[in-house]
C-alpha cells in the first residue's frame, strides 16, 4: 500500500512548539501530537497501529525558492 500523506497547516507556533491537533480521516475525527517541525517538513505520527505522513505546511512561511533552469543566468 502506498503511503498517503496528509497536509497539515500549523501557526509558526504551534510548527515552533508542537501541538496536538483534530484531523479528519476516513474513519472519523482523529486526535494527534505533532512535535515541533519546520515548513515542508514531513513528519511521522502514531495513531493506534498505525502511522500518519504528515507534510507541514507553517502557515505565513514565505514560499520555498525555485531553482533555476539548466542554463541559469548568464551575465552580459
Amino acid at each position: 500500500m502506498p503511503t498517503q500523506e496528509i497536509p497539515l497547516t500549523p501557526t509558526p507556533r504551534q510548527a515552533a512548539q508542537g501541538v496536538i491537533l483534530t484531523v479528519r480521516l476516513p474513519s472519523g475525527p482523529a486526535h494527534i501530537t505533532v512535535r515541533p517541525c519546520r515548513h515542508g517538513e514531513l513528519v511521522t505520527a502514531r495513531l493506534g497501529d498505525g502511522t500518519l505522513h504528515l507534510r507541514i505546511t507553517v502557515a505565513g512561511a514565505p514560499a520555498a525558492p525555485r531553482k533555476s533552469g539548466g542554463l541559469g543566468c548568464r551575465a552580459r
